[in-house]
């Protein structure tokens, strides 16, 4: 996976909401957290494990790479969405 990806991984986890929303495979990266990020898990500190994935996104499964790139791309537009409507509001 290319480093500037991976960048652009780490910023989709401020989204938890338009990940829950746009997630086509769900619960896909459990396990990968759980193998990858076992200390984090135990910790139960969500940004810690997210942190972790994206730091490990070579590592996580296929299915759970996509979750990933989902929920950046959905949080990508909701910015958009928000430049936008920031900027028709001044």
């Amino acid at each position: 996976m290319k480093l500037p990806l991976m960048f652009a991984l780490a910023s989709l986890f401020l989204a938890s909401a338009a990940m829950a929303q746009t997630e086509p495979h769900p619960g896909a990266c459990k396990a990968d957290a759980q193998k990858l990020c076992s200390a984090e898990v135990r910790s139960r500190d969500k940004a810690k494990i997210q942190a972790c994935l994206v730091a490990n996104a070579e590592k996580v499964s296929a299915n759970c790479r996509e979750n990933l790139k989902a929920a950046k791309d959905a949080k990508d537009a909701k910015d958009a969405k928000d430049n936008k409507d920031a900027t028709t509001k001044k």
